[in-house]
């Protein structure tokens, strides 16, 4: 089954099947897009817009993706079929994985990602590209990008980041802990953004990078940052609003910054906003768990760098205000102070 699959896919590998490329440069490795046709691409990239790069002929790319987008009026590939079909009984997440191989499929989204993790080819497809969810639009290849960041000794974590002139917090919790909503309020204050979902961090060298341009934020929490719900671009429906900060003109997106601290927020009434210090091993099982959670055979490696990560980052924990101006300033002045 597995050498089935993948034969299938090496036969959709043809450049001539995706006349769209686009490059994107991140930590200074090339991974280049080949799309199907031009309104996937254009739907699917831009996400990755603000790392793009326009290579050279000499510029050598260190990791290829195709990304096939189909219609409802196309017959589905048969090896997206055959995964389809083990996804019974509820089961969301279809594995299968070899030494060279890792293929899954998501049946909640119906999309199927492939690597050849040997020759760093990846495969995306989606059956019917109208019918992709939100959350796919805003981040997509996420498990690619886990991969293309792995090989580049990287990590990609589930947590938001900003910073102040190069210097730069993770900001990590569970979902309602108020990190994506601090990580957007604290960018239209004048942070610079990096993302509010996902990163990835060069452990070694502390150092994050902006993955998304990106930001997703549930429909409720535009009560307390209302200006970027117009910028929406998907529909109430959804129990996410997603939209591009790079479309709005105050903000200011960095590709990548120095790690200061990892922030711990949590959202504890009537507490006085403010910032002290916590434990690494808190850190680790909130980045941990949500991480590895979402990308699924990261395990061992990713708390491995986390834990290297760890050893020489400090880690605090947030209370947070009902006023996100409050919080985009607290941790600025926290940036600022660190910086001197």
């Amino acid at each position: 089954m597995k050498s089935r699959i993948w034969a299938g896919l090496m036969n959709l590998s043809n450049t001539g099947m995706y006349p769209y490329d686009k490059c994107i440069r991140l930590n200074n490795r090339l991974m280049r897009f080949h799309f199907s046709d031009e309104s996937t691409r254009d739907l699917l990239f831009k996400p990755f817009s603000h790392l793009e790069h326009f290579r050279s002929p000499m510029d050598a790319v260190d990791f290829i993706v195709f990304v096939k987008g189909g219609s409802s009026s196309e017959e589905p590939l048969e090896i997206w079929r055959n995964m389809k079909r083990h996804a019974i009984n509820g089961k969301v997440l279809v594995q299968m994985k070899s030494d060279r191989i890792h293929a899954l499929f998501n049946a909640e989204s119906e999309v199927l990602t492939s690597l050849n993790l040997n020759s760093k080819i990846g495969f995306y497809y989606i059956p019917d590209i109208k019918q992709l969810p939100y959350y796919e639009k805003a981040a997509p290849m996420r498990l690619i990008m886990h991969y293309f960041a792995e090989f580049n000794d990287m990590i990609l974590v589930h947590g938001a980041s900003v910073s102040v002139d190069g210097k730069a917090v993770i900001l990590a919790g569970k979902g309602g802990s108020g990190k994506t909503t601090t990580a957007i309020a604290s960018a239209l204050s004048g942070l610079e953004y990096l993302g509010d979902d996902y990163v990835i961090i060069d452990y070694r060298n502390r150092t994050v990078h902006s993955l998304f341009c990106s930001a997703k934020i549930r429909w409720e929490a535009h009560q307390y940052i209302p200006s970027v719900k117009e910028s929406s671009v998907n529909s109430p429906s959804d129990d996410k609003s997603y939209f591009f900060m790079r479309d709005l003109e105050e903000i200011k997106i960095r590709r990548d910054a120095q790690i200061a601290a990892i922030i711990i927020p949590s959202i504890t009434p009537d507490s006085t906003p403010e910032i002290f210090k916590s434990s690494p091993l808190m850190a680790l099982l909130l980045l941990s768990s949500s991480t590895i959670f979402q990308m699924p055979g990261s395990g061992i490696k990713t708390l491995a760098h986390l834990k290297e990560l760890l050893q020489s980052v400090p880690v605090y924990q947030m209370t947070l205000s009902e006023s996100s101006s409050v919080n985009a300033k607290l941790i600025s002045n926290f940036l600022n102070d660190s910086s001197s």
